[in-house]
């Protein structure tokens, strides 16, 4: 059983639950509102009886066990802004598996952002609105092991209409944190909101729900989505710009401070973002925050703030420097970092603390906060040396198709590379990186009928490459239209 046609209106499922409308539907999931008949009293307009039913548009046994995950998440935690699961079906012959969730009346925050003047909401309501969701995610993270949501994203957060409570929603793509895993969620990456880190097979940790809180605020603070992550870091290889604009320079009424704490939870480098939900939230609420503990290594996942977050105030926490930014920074930030100068004005590659001010604070006395610049860290000449000339092929995940591919005329000065690629489909020149773990990330711009392509891999002991790769749009977005790619040489360095 892979897919299931979806239910008409009146259906019922399983002798107990009645199709009464469609909430939602994407790629891999439908949401309808039921009713649950062994429920229905005298009243039989009660909403006590109404619940959201998530079914899979997909039944393959890999999105069955993420069902089974997200069932068994919000059916072992308990907060105020996750949503209640009340019943788990798996799939049998004749009916696909689903889930049965508390049925939040309301709209999610991106329709309501939509709805607003300019498409924005004050700070003031955004961060009323975003409190209890930074308390949820702040609950998450502490778990043994934390809990990564990795879509966190307006859409996915939904406003209560009786009381404007907020809920985070649709765990479809979360995952228990293992130090000692892979934990990647390439093909569900949502554009603006996803880290960099989620396009490659680095793994993802708390500081990759972190990017996605910072570009949720950027979205609902500025009525603008943030460029992608992936769009980013190739502009910052390329030109050594990065597209996103800070919020206060979008929007001149938003706080310094808050632009700065959102800068830095949507740093490219996850070492580089907060190191915890809390820090971040600190940052957004204070004004003159000293900065949050940066460390060089993974930070210990284990949360130990007691209580609450939304709605009271904090102590301070004690700074520390900041440690160096190359080591252990993902794939696309390494090789930015080995190209670029620390400190690169005009955009958002710039540590927070060094960004000069911006917009006014009003009724606010800000203590002063020591600037700590990190030191440079001298380049070093990668250990794999390229061959001239590559030739493979690239197998197309969504087609299910492959194309052989070639490199040609390379040159490479350092970690630096460019050179032609040719294929089937199209050909253009290429350039890109290679980092101090063998890493390479390169652009190919083929002509202006194609779209750009986006490879990442590494070099093999045997001196193939091999890696995956995604096409762009205009705008430098990853489309859904992923692949891996293999290459040997055909011409020595």
């Amino acid at each position: 059983m892979q897919r299931h046609s979806s239910y008409p209106l009146g259906t019922i499922i399983r002798d107990r639950y009645i199709v009464e409308d469609v909430l939602g539907s994407g790629g891999f999931s439908v949401v309808y509102l039921v009713r649950d008949l062994t429920q229905i009293t005298t009243a039989e307009t009660s909403n006590e009886a109404l619940f959201a039913l998530k079914e899979l548009s997909n039944q393959e046994q890999h999105e069955r066990a993420r069902l089974a995950f997200e069932a068994d998440v919000l059916k072992r935690l308990q907060h105020d802004s996750l949503p209640r699961i009340y019943d788990i079906q798996e799939a049998d012959s004749a009916n696909p598996a689903f889930l049965v969730l508390e049925y939040i009346q309301g709209s999610n925050l991106e329709t309501l952002r939509r709805r607003q003047i300019e498409q924005r909401f004050s700070v003031a309501e955004a961060m009323k609105l975003m409190a209890p969701i930074i308390d949820a995610m702040s609950y998450l993270h502490r778990q043994q092991p934390p809990v990564l949501h990795r879509d966190i994203k307006p859409a996915n957060i939904m406003v209560q209409e009786e009381d404007q409570h907020t809920f985070l929603v649709d765990f479809g793509i979360a995952k228990e944190y293992d130090v000692d895993a892979t934990t990647t969620a390439v093909r569900h990456c949502t554009p603006g909101y996803s880290a960099p880190e989620q396009y490659s097979n680095l793994g993802t940790d708390v500081r990759t729900d972190i990017y996605a809180l910072g570009a949720t605020f950027y979205c609902l603070l500025t009525g603008k989505l943030p460029a992608d992550s992936l769009q980013r870091t190739t502009m910052l290889v390329s030109s050594q710009m990065d597209p996103i604009k800070t919020a206060d320079q979008v929007v001149p009424g938003i706080p310094q401070h808050i632009a700065r704490a959102l800068e830095r939870a949507m740093a490219i480098g996850y070492e580089q973002r907060f190191a915890s939900v809390e820090d971040f939230w600190q940052a957004m609420q204070t004004p003159s925050a000293p900065p949050a503990s940066v460390v060089a290594t993974r930070p210990p996942f284990v949360l130990t703030v007691n209580g609450e977050l939304a709605n009271r105030s904090r102590k301070a926490k004690k700074s520390h420097a900041l440690g160096p930014l190359v080591p252990r920074v993902l794939v696309f930030a390494m090789a930015v970092i080995l190209l670029l100068p620390l400190s690169t004005s005009g955009n958002m590659y710039v540590l927070p603390d060094q960004t000069e001010a911006k917009g006014n604070i009003q009724h606010i006395s800000p203590r002063p906060t020591a600037v700590v610049k990190p030191s440079s860290t001298p380049t070093e000449v990668p250990t794999v040396q390229l061959a001239r000339a590559y030739q493979g092929t690239a197998y197309n995940f969504s087609q299910k198709s492959t194309m052989n591919i070639q490199l040609i005329d390379i040159k490479q000065k350092q970690q630096s590379f460019n050179g032609h690629f040719i294929s089937k489909q199209g050909t253009g020149n290429f350039s890109g990186v290679i980092d101090r773990s063998n890493h390479l990330l390169f652009t190919i711009a083929q002509d202006s009928k194609q779209p750009f392509l986006f490879f990442e891999g590494a070099a093999r002991a045997d001196g193939n490459l091999v890696g995956n790769y995604c096409t762009q749009n205009e705008s430098g977005q990853c489309l859904s239209n992923y692949g891996l790619w293999s290459l040997e040489p055909i011409a020595k360095p």
